[in-house]
């Protein structure tokens, strides 16, 4: 049955912004013919790149459902989130109030980034694991607009979700696209207008008919512009960051292969300012593949390993319904500051059963040399024993027991910490090096939290969060 539940309309909202993306992102097609493995979404019309409304008003809807609790006194809960989007239940359909339009790229610029696959258990490229993907490069924008019909019932509490997501998304908390939790596809929304529209007003009709929007709500604020007397109390979002300052421990190398036959045949990879800079992806990886063993050791049973590896991570292979997890961990791309102009080596291969040289097996590359890099991860509502395996992570990381990068074997890839901080929940920790890292709460009353997430990590743990 069809439950039809728009006779009550009370305003209507247009609401505009222009959003700017800050890192690289996929808007992943289906198409296989492109010049990429995985390319860019376009209209089939005119051609520009296309942000889908489904996309936008997904992001949004998943963003409020991890926000807000199940039940609240106030009526800001979950059951609220599914009546501004809409939802399915058994045989009954309800239809959204909010609208979100498709939207085509204004300022674009295309790049392409090549990738890897490594198999977790050699520690090696896996079989016909390299791919390249089409990017949207950082600046390219978009013209996103939203239609909100306000009803008389509840329209005050589906306002205050709306201006919820909103905000997360002006403010960059909300990330859209493929490798979302890689570094990619972060933006920010600029130039916000709304056009109110009453629907009990004759003139307001007749400005809504004839698409009238020379009369923008007053404001300088979001919440002032969507009517607000004041702005909106939205939940404390619980969230681990962590930022930290590496050294790069003499040479660093992610490949990437040039074009220009002048240039080596690999190179350290470079975002499309050519600066030198470390792919989300890479860092993950790496600390995937610790964490595997840090938690297998710690846990004492390698199921028990790769359950947390695959909450924290997300999940490598379907469940037994066929569904994926995604990861929970957020990793951001980082740039190199303050490095050297890259050092160029000729090598050749060696043949392991004659010792000489394979036939035509010369090569040249050229390693990132030196610098420093602030490497950033975020995860929302963590464990104890996630923060833990995390904590872990940032120490091998540190001391240089953990490599980012391709040729660790001849000394690549090695990092030295420097400094950092750590925010949990609100409570600040700075993060130093004395003879190894060291964790210092602002308030000492809550240095045991760090104690135990630590100690969390042991065989029947119960987290009690």
């Amino acid at each position: 049955m069809y439950q039809k539940n728009f006779s009550g309309i009370q305003e209507r909202l247009i609401i505009s912004g222009k959003l700017v993306f800050t890192t690289p992102a996929i808007l992943q097609s289906n198409e296989t013919d492109g010049l990429a493995d995985f390319v860019i979404l376009r209209d089939e019309q005119d051609g520009p790149p296309l942000l889908p409304g489904s996309s936008l008003a997904g992001a949004l809807r998943s963003y409020l459902m991890k926000t807000f609790p199940s039940s609240d006194a106030e009526g800001l809960n979950q059951e609220k989130v599914r009546l501004l989007f809409g939802d399915v239940s058994g045989n009954t359909t309800t239809r959204s109030w909010l609208f979100v339009e498709d939207a085509l790229g204004v300022e674009s610029r295309i790049e392409f980034r090549p990738g890897i696959r490594i198999d977790p258990n050699t520690q090696t490229a896996a079989y016909q694991g390299l791919y390249d993907m089409e990017l949207l490069s950082p600046g390219s924008a978009f013209n996103i607009e939203f239609e909100f019909r306000l009803p008389k019932n509840d329209g005050e509490s589906l306002k205050t979700l709306l201006y919820a997501g909103l905000s997360a998304l002006e403010r960059g908390n909300i990330r859209l696209g493929g490798k979302k939790n890689r570094g990619l596809g972060r933006c920010i929304v600029q130039d916000w207008t709304v056009q109110r529209y009453l629907m009990q007003e004759k003139k307001d009709i007749l400005r809504w008919l004839k698409d009238d929007r020379t009369s923008p709500e007053p404001g300088t604020l979001l919440w002032e512009k969507l009517g607000f007397s004041h702005e909106p109390e939205i939940p404390f979002e619980e969230t681990l960051r962590i930022s930290a300052k590496f050294g790069v421990n003499k040479t660093l190398m992610i490949r990437s292969y040039p074009t220009d036959p002048e240039q080596p045949d690999m190179v350290h990879m470079t975002n499309i300012h050519g600066h030198p800079m470390i792919p989300g992806t890479s860092i993950a990886g790496a600390l995937r593949a610790q964490a595997r063993r840090i938690a297998a050791l710690k846990l004492h049973s390698i199921t028990a390993g790769e359950d947390l590896v695959n909450q924290l991570f997300g999940s490598e292979n379907p469940d037994t319904s066929g569904r994926l997890a995604g990861s929970r961990l957020i990793v951001h791309e980082a740039v190199i500051e303050g490095s050297g102009s890259g050092l160029l080596q000729n090598r050749i291969r060696i043949d392991p059963f004659t010792g000489g040289t394979y036939k035509g097996a010369l090569f040249n590359e050229k390693p990132q040399l030196n610098g420093t890099v602030y490497l950033n991860f975020e995860i929302t509502k963590p464990t104890d024993p996630e923060v833990g395996i995390l904590l872990l992570l940032l120490k091998d990381l540190w001391d240089g027991f953990l490599t980012i990068g391709g040729e660790y074997a001849i000394g690549r890839g090695y990092f030295e910490g420097i400094e950092g901080e750590l925010v949990w929940n609100g409570k600040e920790f700075s993060i130093s090096n004395e003879n190894g890292m060291k964790i210092t709460p602002v308030d000492e009353q809550d240095n045991e939290l760090i104690t135990t997430a630590i100690e969390s990590l042991q065989p029947n743990a119960k987290d009690e969060r």
